[in-house]
């Protein structure tokens, strides 16, 4: 009797889920997810083709440069978030109806950031001198110019995510695209035309910065204008979130401050042991990884606001069965695809980096499950769902000590694999945590312990 009732419970389950997936991806949720598709095309082939320039223009050696700038500018963006855009998404869920309410919510946001950016700029432009100066940077001039630059470009990068997470909360997802469009488009002309006279990594390294500062320009009036249609005064008043900011921030802060060591350590440890021509070779191949952004960027303007804003258990079920089906589909696909014909899809990062097929599959299934585990993180992010920081940096931890004793982490190939398992492991972790803690919600529980 008992095994009927629980079979009869189990069939119910799976037909209120599948009646979820039918609502989640209805006629109009495919025409906007349409729409948005086919103008975030368009942003990411203007990014992407202004990085393939610099990969084709660039010798291995400012390549290499390069891709340890790129890599501390991913450390710095995360550093001087801490998890901040992700709390203003969870708080500012429930109060995405009122324009007001989320003003003063962005102000108590920003006046955080602000403390961040004044704790951490110095050990940030340190840390940027030290790598850059142990891969051999041309002259004192130049590594100077490549950390402040860099400096830069985070700390222009933190704030351009914290008003686009209240952008999308807004619903004006169309008009962030636009303003991601056109700076992708002018900084893609810039590096062409500087292509024929000369680019450098100090060069290439100011379009990164400029391309930030443009965004930052290009945000405020739209903020402005937004707030003072729907508010009626110039600038919103403080919303005393300040308190529930700081606990948010605090909570993911060990999380955040963990990612910015683990996912850049096997860059790293590739620079100390295979040197510079190495890290130019799979900074080469990230370029390819970044045809994911789209992806990303999908998760970070329709599913985090659908993901805030729902109160159905149901309908936040649906929700993340769609995006864990998508992700299995897209690592079977471009798995395929890697193994498959290698060869043409190198062949659009020129000629010094032809004989990098075996090291492919690896970028591809690495980079795959790092954005599978990072989606799953935002999704319980945008709840105030968050990991726990003893399972995140326990296993990451663990898997990254094993990696490096299993793989030859001097070579591309074997940083990779090391990629691949880490980011294996941590999507494991969000499967199991978010799971976790959607059963929790169903039963009446906000928050998992």
């Amino acid at each position: 009797m008992t095994a009927q009732v629980t079979g009869a419970r189990s069939r119910m389950a799976g037909g209120t889920l599948v009646a979820q997936l039918r609502d989640l991806l209805s006629a109009r949720r495919l025409r906007r997810l349409l729409g948005f598709s086919t103008l975030q095309l368009l942003v990411q082939a203007a990014g992407f083709a202004a990085g393939i320039v610099i990969v084709r223009t660039l010798s291995p050696q400012d390549y290499g440069l390069y891709t340890l700038v790129v890599s501390g500018v991913a450390l710095g963006n995360v550093m001087l978030d801490l998890g901040l855009a992700n709390a203003a998404l969870a708080i500012g869920g429930p109060l995405a109806s009122s324009a007001p309410a989320l003003g003063g919510l962005l102000r108590d946001a920003c006046r955080l950031q602000r403390r961040l950016m004044l704790w951490l700029a110095l050990p940030l432009l340190v840390m940027f001198g030290l790598m850059l100066h142990g891969s051999h940077a041309p002259s004192p001039p130049a590594l100077f110019a490549l950390a402040v630059l860099g400096l830069g470009t985070s700390v222009l990068n933190a704030g351009n995510a914290l008003r686009g997470s209240v952008l999308r909360l807004c619903g004006q997802i169309s008009a962030q695209q636009r303003l991601d469009a056109g700076v992708n488009a002018v900084r893609a002309l810039t590096v062409a035309a500087l292509a024929w006279v000369g680019l450098d990594a100090v060069a290439a390294t100011a379009l990164l910065a400029g391309g930030a500062a443009l965004m930052r320009f290009a945000l405020r009036p739209l903020l402005r204008d937004m707030f003072e249609r729907d508010i009626g005064a110039p600038a919103p008043r403080d919303g005393n979130h300040g308190g529930e900011l700081r606990r948010l921030v605090r909570q993911q802060a060990p999380n955040s401050l963990y990612y910015c060591v683990n996912s850049q350590l096997p860059l790293w440890l590739l620079a100390a042991l295979g040197g510079t021509a190495r890290v130019a070779e799979a900074g080469a191949l990230g370029r390819l990884a970044l045809l994911l952004a789209m992806v990303l960027a999908a998760v970070s303007a329709l599913v985090q606001p659908y993901v805030a804003r729902a109160t159905q258990p149901g309908a936040l079920a649906a929700g993340v069965a769609a995006v864990n089906g998508f992700f299995l589909l897209l690592c079977v696909a471009l798995l395929g695809l890697s193994l498959a014909a290698p060869e043409q899809m190198l062949w659009i990062l020129g000629g010094h980096y032809n004989g990098l097929q075996r090291e492919l599959p690896w970028l591809v299934a690495a980079a795959v499950l790092a954005a599978w585990a990072g989606a799953l993180y935002s999704i319980g992010a945008a709840r105030g769902w968050l990991v726990p920081a003893p399972w995140v940096v326990g296993t990451g931890v663990v898997s990254t000590a094993l990696g490096v004793a299993m793989f030859d982490v001097a070579t591309v190939r074997g940083s990779l694999m090391l990629n691949t398992f880490t980011a294996g492991v941590s999507a494991v972790l969000m499967l199991a945590f978010v799971g976790r803690a959607l059963r929790r919600y169903a039963r009446g529980h906000e928050e998992p312990p």
